[in-house]
C-alpha cells in the first residue's frame, strides 16, 4: 500500500509541477508576465540567459519532464510496479537532475541576476519532493495488483483538471511584458519620417508617434484614445505612420486601406477618412468598407480603384516609406509608439506601456491636461 500512496503522491506532485511550468511556458510564448509578488522579479529571472537553452525556455523543458513523470506514474498503475522498476530508476534520475538544476538556477538568480522567481522556487520544491518520493518508492515493497482503482482515477483526473484550469486562470491574469526602452536620438528622422500626418499641436512640446495597421484590432481600439489625447493635452503633437502587416492573417485589408488614406491625404481629408475607417466597433475585412469610407469623404472612384489595385504611385510610395522605416526600427507589432520628450530623449513602447505612461506623474507634470 505504501508504494501505491507514493505513486499517487507522484501524480499529484507532477500535476502541480505541470501547472507551474505551464504558467511560465505560457508567459514566455505569449510574451507576458506571470503574476509575481512585489518582493521578487520573475521576469528578470526567466528572461536571463541561464533560463534558456537556445531558443527553448527551461520552463518548457520542465513542463515536458513533469509530463514524463506523470506518464510513468500512470503507466506504473497499469503495467505493474514490479514490471516498471527500471522506469522508476529512470524517473528517479530525472528528478535528481531536475532538483539540482533548479537549485543551481535559484543560486544563479540570487547571486548573479540579483532577483528571485517564486514560480522557479516552487518548481524546485516540487522537483525535490519528486526526488524524495521516487527514492522512497524504489525501497518500498511492490504490490502485486495491476489496474487503476477508483482513488487512482480520481487523483489522475482531478489533478489534471485542476492543473489545466489553474493554468488558464493564471493565464487570464497575465499582463503583456513592457517593451518600453530608450531609443537613440539619432533615429529621430526615421521615427518621424517625411511629411508625416500630424494631429494635435504641430509645435507640441511632446511628440507621440504611432506605427499602426488600419486593420489591426488593437490599433482600431486605440485610435479614439489617441485622438482623445490630442484634445486633452494641448501641448501634444500626434504623428501617425503606416505599418501595414498584410502578410498576417486578418490584416489583409491594412494595405489597401492605407493606400486609400493617402488618396484622402492628397485631398486634405486624411483624418476625416481615418475617423470613418478606424471605427473600433467594426472589423476591417472587406474592400467595400474601404470604398464606402472613401465615398463618404468625397474621393473620386477612379483614384480609389487606382490606389487599391496598384503597387506604384505617390500613395504606394508614402505607405512603403513608412513600412521601410518601421522595418529599420526593428518593429514587429502594432500598435507601436514612440514618445519624444522635450529634452530630446526618445522611448519606444507598446499599448499597455502607453496607458501607464499617460497616467504617470512625468506625463502629467510636462503636459498637464484640460
Amino acid at each position: 500500500m505504501k508504494a501505491i500512496r507514493l505513486n499517487q503522491a507522484i501524480i499529484i506532485l507532477s500535476s502541480i509541477g505541470m501547472f507551474i511550468a505551464g504558467v511560465l511556458t505560457l508567459a514566455h510564448y505569449s510574451n507576458a508576465l506571470a503574476p509575481c509578488s512585489m518582493t521578487v522579479s520573475c521576469a528578470k529571472v526567466t528572461d536571463s540567459v541561464v533560463a534558456m537553452i537556445g531558443p527553448v525556455p527551461l520552463a518548457a523543458i520542465g513542463l515536458l519532464a513533469y509530463i514524463v513523470f506523470l506518464a510513468f506514474a500512470v503507466a506504473r498503475i497499469f503495467v505493474g510496479f514490479k514490471e516498471s522498476q527500471a522506469y522508476t530508476k529512470l524517473t528517479f534520475g530525472m528528478a535528481a537532475f531536475g532538483a539540482l538544476t533548479s537549485l543551481g538556477l535559484i543560486i544563479y538568480s540570487r547571486v548573479i541576476v540579483e532577483a528571485m522567481c517564486e514560480w522557479c522556487v516552487g518548481s524546485a520544491f516540487i522537483m525535490f519532493f519528486l526526488f524524495v518520493t521516487h527514492y522512497l518508492l524504489m525501497g518500498a515493497e511492490a504490490p502485486e495488483t495491476k489496474g487503476a482503482s477508483m482513488p487512482d482515477i480520481g487523483i489522475i483526473g482531478g489533478s489534471l483538471f485542476a492543473a489545466a484550469i489553474s493554468v488558464m486562470m493564471v493565464g487570464s491574469m497575465m499582463k503583456p511584458k513592457s517593451m518600453m526602452r530608450d531609443i537613440e536620438p539619432s533615429l529621430l528622422p526615421t521615427i518621424i519620417g517625411q511629411n508625416p500626418h500630424v494631429a494635435g499641436n504641430p509645435n507640441g512640446i511632446v511628440t507621440l508617434v504611432e506605427f499602426a495597421d488600419l486593420s489591426c484590432p488593437s490599433c482600431r481600439r486605440s485610435y479614439p484614445k489617441m485622438k482623445g489625447l490630442t484634445k486633452k493635452y494641448p501641448q501634444l503633437k500626434f504623428v501617425f505612420r503606416h505599418y501595414p502587416l498584410w502578410e498576417m492573417p486578418g490584416h489583409e485589408k491594412g494595405l489597401p486601406a492605407a493606400l486609400v488614406s493617402e488618396v484622402a491625404a492628397g485631398e486634405g481629408k486624411f483624418w476625416e477618412f481615418m475617423d470613418i475607417i478606424m471605427d473600433p466597433s467594426k472589423k476591417l475585412v472587406a474592400d467595400e468598407q474601404i470604398t464606402a469610407a472613401a465615398g463618404l469623404v468625397g474621393l473620386k472612384d477612379s483614384l480609389i480603384t487606382q490606389a487599391m489595385n496598384g503597387d506604384q504611385g505617390p500613395w504606394f510610395d508614402k505607405v512603403w516609406s513608412d513600412r521601410n522605416d518601421a522595418d529599420k526600427l526593428g518593429l514587429n507589432a502594432t500598435p507601436t509608439y514612440f514618445v519624444i520628450w522635450p529634452d530630446g530623449k526618445i522611448v519606444v513602447l507598446g499599448q499597455a506601456d502607453l496607458d501607464t505612461l499617460v497616467e504617470s506623474k512625468k506625463w502629467q507634470d510636462i503636459l498637464g491636461g484640460k
